[in-house]
């Protein structure tokens, strides 16, 4: 039931975008697991949607290269599982995390961009999906700035990342 609630919130959403953004969606499952993977997820939100002809579905065959070049398309990335967020933010997209434990927020306070995190949670309180679709539209509209952001922090993170794995 929850997951349902989850589809059609999020898949009202996604509509709402298309719309006022008059934008495509590129859905990006990342998780794939042989045991699991966030494909049926991505495929019941397209599903669900209106505007189900305004979405791209990538579907990685091979391997994460095959991510990383869809990824570096996207002029924005709204994600929720950490590991997304580190590599869409790694590839200089403008990047959404909607996260659900402190450590999905953490990265972005490394980054210095607190403010482009979303609590999952939030989802779920009054104005929950309102406040989410304001913070997806602020960061359309900034997502140049939010680019030029990345890419000064980057090379100091990615400094800082390799000190801290030297023996």
């Amino acid at each position: 039931a929850e997951l349902r609630a989850y589809a059609a919130t999020m898949a009202a959403l996604c509509d709402r975008l298309v719309e006022r953004l008059d934008v495509d969606l590129v859905l990006v499952p990342m998780y794939y697991a042989a045991w699991e993977t966030d494909l049926p997820l991505a495929r019941m939100l397209a599903e669900r949607m209106r505007h189900h002809d305004r979405v791209q579905l990538v579907e990685a065959r091979h391997d994460i290269d095959e991510v990383v070049v869809a990824l570096d398309t996207l002029d924005a990335f709204v994600g929720t599982p950490m590991h997304s967020t580190i590599l869409s933010t790694s590839r200089g997209v403008p990047t959404l995390a909607l996260h659900y434990e402190p450590k999905g927020r953490a990265y972005f306070d490394c980054l210095g961009m607190r403010e482009w995190t979303f609590d999952l949670a939030d989802l779920w309180t009054a104005r929950g999906p309102e406040r989410l679709e304001a913070r997806v539209l602020e960061l359309w509209q900034r997502r140049r700035e939010v680019r030029d952001a990345l890419h000064q922090r980057l090379p100091g993170l990615r400094r800082q990342a390799m000190m801290s794995v030297r023996w």
